[in-house]
């Protein structure tokens, strides 16, 4: 393989790092924007709020699904550019973001829930919805999922800052973004979910932009 290859190679790799960090950035505040918040954290206020706005309800889950699906080559890319400075902290961002891969697929329930709430009467929906959510094998698949993106990006954005390639304290703001993004999520708490997410996606569009201008040497 020749230099200029390596270089092209190196630099298509850069610019899509730096597109999924401000893409799962965006479309992750998209939706929490377009999310159809429920009054009250009940499985009955959730499940009439998905069904008060079914179009929000599937926009929302669809651009939150992509959303996290970019967050993944977002830590890679982030690794890519702090591995040789910081190896033990990039690689544990990596385990983690890749774990984090299955975050995109737990949003698809939404297309369940919204058919729960519109087409059984709100006792039977909640009853399914409940039992559904008893079953111990949900927290073992969700979990590792849910904290390793949370977790993953986190050290990833912490090791691109050792490495030099991203401001020290950007880790800060990733970190407060997802703790407010949880809060707002679980809490049914509106403010601090966009909040969280708009904070996160300014801090992943400031570590895009790092990368962009970062060299193609890291990619190659």
């Amino acid at each position: 393989m020749t230099t200029t290859t390596k270089t092209r190679g190196g630099a298509f790799r850069r610019i899509a790092g730096a597109a999924s960090l401000a893409g799962g950035g965006l479309l992750t505040f998209a939706g929490f924007l377009t999310t159809p918040w429920e009054t009250e954290p009940s499985t009955e206020a959730y499940l009439a709020a998905n069904a008060a706005s079914p179009t929000k309800t599937l926009v929302s889950a669809t651009l939150l699904h992509f959303g996290y699906l970019l967050l993944v080559p977002a830590v890679i890319a982030l690794v890519a550019v702090a591995r040789r400075a910081s190896p033990r902290l990039a690689n544990t961002a990596l385990v983690l973001g890749i774990l984090g891969a299955g975050l995109n697929g737990i949003v698809g329930v939404d297309m369940y829930d919204l058919a729960l709430g519109t087409t059984l009467p709100m006792e039977d929906a909640v009853r399914v919805y409940e039992a559904a959510g008893s079953y111990w094998a949900g927290a073992i698949m969700n979990l590792p999922s849910i904290l390793g993106l949370f977790l993953g990006t986190v050290l990833a954005v912490a090791a691109a800052g050792r490495a030099g390639v991203t401001p020290r304290y950007l880790w800060a703001g990733t970190l407060a973004g997802w703790v407010l993004f949880v809060i707002g999520g679980f809490g049914a708490i509106p403010a601090a979910g966009l909040a969280g997410s708009g904070l996160l996606a300014l801090t992943l569009i400031a570590a895009g932009v790092k990368v962009a201008r970062s060299g193609d040497s890291a990619f190659a």
